[in-house]
């Protein structure tokens, strides 16, 4: 497939380094008009790059649009990615263009997305992706990380396990028999994955646990781990971005949210279009204005302004003046790297979350969502199972007479709108959506062959979003 990446920033970087990882024969250009940022990608990946403006049709002709199957916009601009894709369908016409749009406002006018119009086929809102990830977290407060599949109708927890779980000491085996509304998908300790095959492992202090559990079982789930899923009633948010605007509009129906913005005039804009949040004109790093807002007393800090080091001393300060959970934005993935669990609760990464859309609508396989799993190579799919699947030898078969490899785990299964617990007894059947865990980049691309649809890509995204 020839693939053409318009944005070499960390979003493209993303895309086109898992393209490649993957294994397939794409051919694959990027286009942007920072050289330097096109010097760093091409020390990293052996790809095309062409330094001009990614909307000229200039620079789609020198990416040999006339041949593209596929046009991925993720440049800074909204703007700017409307109009290559409209560049790519009236002159090139590129058959599938995906668009990343950060601005909300956009989607307020859905007659904008046509052909007569603006030929976007597929668009991706990051702010969407991170508000539905925070409240998620909110929700579930008990848990690291939530991932939702299947209609929202199966999540896979991240669960940190302290010394009060009644389960501590138990093997693998054992636990599995004790958590039979749910499937342990794989266990962590400080940070290392644990291998499922060996039973003689046993639950310990401190370990995070990934579960795969129908929705309507997760209280039960907290109980039989002694987790507490704190009530959330006070809520503070650091930076006017569009995404803590949105997340304030979304929230304020629900929680008691404040806002902290720095901008005087954008802080008067987003009192303007809030109904029921507390707007705060200062900076989100004043010690004096968090012990004045009640941080002590604030069960969830939210650091989402555009600034990454802002976000994390923000959320450390937080933390250390008594905020309950701290969750943090943070682009730059040095960052994931170095700041440890104890020091701020949970990190998203709004390129990852982007990153991982995308990929899902190129992947050979039918895939609805996709998760990484934070500070870990391992990667959640929901598989769709549908009859052009290609080795359609497997359906009817027994999961444990297919051969995988290990650190290939397989949670749950959403069929005919009914959550099953995977077992060894477990067949695969057509409409299946099968939920599953793998552990790196390699497991993934046998995943991807194992359940390889004939769907091109707009007729796996017409099934995605049904």
């Amino acid at each position: 497939m020839k693939i053409i990446i318009l944005g070499g920033g960390q979003v493209g970087l993303n895309i086109a380094n898992s393209l490649i990882k993957a294994g397939h024969d794409h051919d694959i250009a990027i286009i942007d008009s920072d050289a330097s940022k096109l010097r760093e990608l091409q020390l990293r990946l052996d790809i095309k790059t062409i330094c001009y403006w990614a909307s000229h049709p200039w620079a789609l002709v020198a990416a040999e649009a006339d041949n593209a199957d596929l046009l991925i916009a993720v440049t800074s601009s909204d703007e700017v990615n409307f109009v290559a894709c409209q560049v790519a369908y009236s002159l090139f016409d590129i058959p599938v263009k995906i668009a990343r749009i950060r601005n909300r406002e956009y989607f307020t006018y859905p007659e904008l997305f046509s052909s007569d119009n603006l030929p976007v086929d597929i668009f991706i809102s990051p702010e969407e992706l991170i508000t539905q990830q925070i409240q998620e977290l909110i929700m579930y407060s008990g848990a690291d990380q939530v991932c939702s599949f299947a209609k929202n109708l199966i999540k896979v927890l991240v669960i940190k396990v302290n010394i009060k779980c009644p389960l501590l000491n138990i093997n693998i085996e054992q636990l599995q028999l004790k958590l039979k509304i749910a499937k342990i998908m794989a266990i962590y300790r400080t940070n290392k994955l644990l291998s499922n095959n060996e039973y003689e492992i046993t639950l310990q202090n401190n370990d995070e646990i990934v579960l795969a559990v129908g929705t309507q079982n997760i209280e039960d789930i907290f109980e039989i781990l002694n987790i507490k899923n704190r009530f959330i009633r006070n809520v503070i948010i650091s930076g006017g971005s569009n995404i803590g605007v949105y997340l304030a509009k979304i929230l304020e129906k629900k929680y008691h949210i404040k806002l902290i913005e720095s901008d005087q005039k954008l802080a008067t804009d987003i009192a303007d279009n809030l109904s029921n949040t507390t707007i705060l004109q200062g900076e989100i790093t004043d010690k004096e204005l968090l012990i004045n807002e009640n941080i002590d007393n604030t069960d969830i800090f939210c650091a989402v302004s555009s600034n990454d080091a802002n976000n994390i001393m923000s959320s450390l300060l937080a933390k250390k003046l008594g905020a309950k959970k701290t969750i943090t934005l943070v682009k730059d993935k040095i960052y994931l790297e170095l700041i440890t669990d104890n020091e701020i609760d949970i990190m998203l990464s709004p390129h990852q979350l982007t990153s991982n859309d995308i990929l899902r609508y190129v992947r050979e396989a039918d895939i609805a969502k996709i998760y990484s799993l934070n500070k870990s190579e391992a990667i959640i799919i929901e598989f769709i199972i549908d009859k052009d699947i290609k080795n359609n030898h497997i359906i009817n078969q027994k999961l444990s007479k297919i051969k995988f490899s290990k650190g290939i785990v397989f949670g749950a299964i959403l069929r005919n709108n009914k959550v099953l617990i995977i077992d060894s007894d477990t067949i695969i059947m057509i409409n299946d959506h099968l939920i599953v865990f793998a552990s790196d980049n390699k497991k993934v691309i046998q995943l991807e062959k194992i359940f390889q649809t004939k769907k091109n890509i707009l007729e796996k995204h017409s099934i995605v979003n049904v």
